[in-house]
C-alpha cells in the first residue's frame, strides 16, 4: 500500500501590524487631504455666492431709473447728498437704502440687528477703516448685506457676507466689499430744471 502526502499551499497575508500601518498612513493622508479639499470646495461656494449676487445686484443698479421711473440716477433710491462733515445723514440713508432694498429683495428682515456680529467691510478709498453702510438685511437666501448709496464722491457701495453670521465673517473669505463706478447724475436739461435755468428751445431745420 503507498500513501500520498498533500502539503497544501497557503498564500501568505498580511500581518496585523502591516494591516494596522497601512491604516494609519491612510487616515494621515486622509488628515491632510480632505480638510484642504472642504476648504476649497466651501471656497468656491462663497465665490460663486457672491458672483451671482453682484451679477444680480449690478443689473438692478443699471435699470434702477426705469424700475423706479426717473430721470436720472440722482432721481433713486441710491442717489443722496453728503452733508458738510462729508456722510449721508442717518435718516435719509436708511429712508434710501430701505427703499431699495424692501422692493427689491426677497428680505427676511429689515433693519437687520443680530446680536454680537457686525458687518464690517474695509473702505475701498481707506483699506485700514470700515466702510460706512446702511442698515442691515438678512435675506431669504441667508446672505446678509447692507448699501450705501452713490454720492458727489463715489458710487454705489455695498457690503456682503455670503453665509451671514457663520463664520468666519473675515474680509474677501465670505465677506465682501463691492463699489461701481458713478453714475451719470443727470442730464443738462435735467440739472437746468432743477437750478430754474431757462433752456432755449433748439432751432428748427
Amino acid at each position: 500500500m503507498s500513501y500520498r502526502f498533500c502539503h497544501n499551499k497557503f498564500k501568505k497575508g498580511f500581518t496585523l501590524v502591516e494591516v494596522l500601518l497601512a491604516t494609519t498612513i491612510v487616515a494621515v493622508i486622509a488628515a491632510l487631504v480632505v480638510p484642504v479639499a472642504v476648504t476649497n470646495y466651501q471656497k468656491k461656494v462663497m465665490v460663486a455666492a457672491r458672483d451671482k449676487f453682484v451679477t444680480g445686484l449690478t443689473e438692478l443698479i443699471d435699470r434702477l431709473t426705469i424700475i423706479e421711473n426717473v430721470g436720472s440716477f440722482s432721481g433713486t433710491s441710491l442717489y443722496a447728498d453728503e452733508n458738510p462733515a462729508g456722510i449721508v445723514p442717518g435718516d435719509v440713508l436708511a429712508e434710501k437704502t430701505g427703499h431699495f432694498i424692501m422692493n427689491n429683495f426677497k428680505v427676511e428682515k429689515y433693519p437687520y440687528e443680530p446680536t454680537g456680529y457686525d458687518l464690517r467691510c474695509s473702505d475701498p478709498e481707506r483699506e485700514e477703516e470700515i466702510m460706512g453702510c446702511g442698515p442691515l438685511a438678512l435675506l431669504k437666501s441667508g446672505e446678509v448685506f447692507c448699501i450705501y448709496p452713490q454720492t458727489k464722491k463715489h458710487g454705489v457701495r455695498a457690503c456682503l457676507d455670503v453665509n451671514g453670521e457663520t463664520p468666519p465673517n473675515a474680509q474677501d473669505i465670505d465677506v465682501y466689499t463691492i463699489e461701481y463706478p458713478m453714475r451719470e447724475l443727470a442730464t443738462t436739461l435735467e440739472v437746468a430744471k432743477s437750478e430754474n435755468v431757462i433752456v432755449p428751445p433748439e432751432p428748427q431745420p
